[in-house]
């Protein structure tokens, strides 16, 4: 899998009152898959005190054969661990993998992350 980053800076996955976040476009396909992430993820320190970063994380993706989505979270998850050694991750680390199943249409990844979320408070709600 070559993943592709189309990031603008601060997709608002957990909203402060008074920020400022960016906005894109961008066409998907079926199939394409959406990798959400909190910034413990990149900011994840390996044994020399680097950050993995939004490089380190292509780079363990694109190593990852394409399968099912919970398959592809717990090997990244797990290469992740694996990199950062014994200290492990020190800050959240949440992912959220989506599967497009749709025909290809052009979404916009805030409407994709409010969707998600009001589809799983549902779901959590049992609705």
């Amino acid at each position: 899998m070559q993943p592709e980053a189309v990031s603008p800076d601060n997709i608002p996955l957990g909203i402060f009152e008074k920020s400022t976040y960016g906005s894109l476009k961008t066409t998907l396909g079926r199939g394409d898959l959406l990798l959400f992430y909190t910034d413990g993820i990149i900011e994840s320190k390996g044994g020399t005190g680097v950050m993995l970063g939004i490089q380190g994380l292509r780079a363990q993706v694109s190593q990852i054969p394409v399968v099912d989505a919970g398959a592809i979270l717990a090997r990244l998850m797990s290469s992740i661990g694996v990199w950062a050694g014994p200290e492990g991750i020190t800050d959240d680390a949440t992912m959220l993998l989506v599967r497009l199943s749709a025909t290809s249409r052009t979404l916009n990844p805030l409407q994709v992350a409010v969707s998600l979320a009001l589809r799983l408070l549902r779901r959590g709600a049992g609705a």
